[in-house]
């Protein structure tokens, strides 16, 4: 069975916070999940797992923790209950958050709706259009965040 356990990175960022990691742990063998936050290592319960009252944010970064371990743990059980292949690396695939908000997958998914609903000549021109923006950003995958009113203007010129 694995087991769960959030923890704090040992490398510390410049300035001077460290980051929080899900570890999944099966068969002694571990992979790591960041959960996008850093606290300074005076702020952290390592035996708790938690975050202490020292903190600024220390309730509902708590709870944010919480909660994600509590989705983890369900992946997990669910894969259980399905006997699947259980390595950390799986389990950490299944619960990280899919990559599914880069902009050329989300447009695959979309022209491929349109060529499904029969709608060839929105299809075709779309296509187009994507693929002309996959031109100007060099052929590098980008997300939904990273897309600005100053990218699309330097696109549109």
């Amino acid at each position: 069975m694995a087991t769960l356990k959030i923890v704090l990175r040992k490398k510390k960022n410049k300035d001077g916070t460290y980051p929080l990691s899900l570890r999944i742990t099966s068969d002694r063998k571990s992979s790591y999940i960041s959960l996008q936050h850093h606290v300074h290592l005076t702020d952290w319960d390592a035996t708790g797992q938690r975050v202490r009252k020292s903190h600024p944010n220390a309730a509902r970064l708590n709870n944010l923790l919480l909660k994600k371990k509590a989705e983890a743990n369900d992946k997990l059980l669910e894969m259980v209950t399905r006997n699947e292949d259980i390595s950390s690396k799986v389990i950490g695939k299944q619960i990280k958050p899919n990559n599914g908000n880069s902009f050329f997958e989300q447009a695959r998914i979309f022209t491929d709706n349109l060529k499904k609903n029969g709608k060839y000549n929105r299809y075709t021109t779309d296509i187009g259009r994507i693929e002309r923006f996959k031109e100007f950003l060099g052929g590098e995958t980008i997300t939904f965040p990273e897309i600005t009113v100053t990218l699309l203007n330097q696109f549109r010129s």
